[in-house]
């Protein structure tokens, strides 16, 4: 085995209810969000309402986009990052699997920097910042809520 060192500076909230302590943990990164998600089992699952009362309690100004699709798409994350930019937001919410997230990442990234996605995504710019991300996982299946790579 080759010597190496990991760095994942992820903190890990899990557990029954856990969401119930979202507002307190928002409100540590402001108070300006752009809430992510896909295309509405967000809402049918009940997480979505969850998540809005929580942002509500903290007295969130909410942004939202919806629609994230399946295997990303760079005008997704184009026209979220557009949205965080108008609205000079200060955390991004992301609610749903590793699709969901994955654009989450990069829209923070192309927010941070004012940044086209596309470059970012092909190495053409090397980000040293971001906006604040909080994962709400909702399918654990791609690990993507524990490091920082994206498709």
């Amino acid at each position: 085995m080759e010597n190496f060192t990991a760095y994942n500076p992820t903190k890990l909230h899990f557990g029954k209810n856990v969401t119930d302590n979202l507002g307190e943990t928002v409100l540590e990164y402001g108070k300006r969000v752009l809430l992510m998600y896909g295309k509405g089992s967000v809402q049918r699952n009940g997480i979505y309402n969850k998540i809005i009362n929580q942002l509500k309690s903290i007295n969130a100004e909410i942004f939202e986009y919806s629609g994230i699709k399946p295997n990303p798409l760079v005008n997704d994350v184009s026209e979220a990052a557009q949205i965080g930019k108008l609205n000079n937001i200060d955390v991004i919410v992301a609610v749903g699997g590793g699709s969901v997230i994955d654009s989450a990442k990069i829209t923070a990234l192309a927010i941070a920097t004012s940044t086209a996605p596309w470059a970012i995504m092909k190495y053409k710019v090397k980000p040293k910042t971001t906006i604040p991300l909080i994962a709400v996982l909702t399918l654990a299946a791609t690990g993507t809520e524990m490091n920082g790579a994206a498709v």
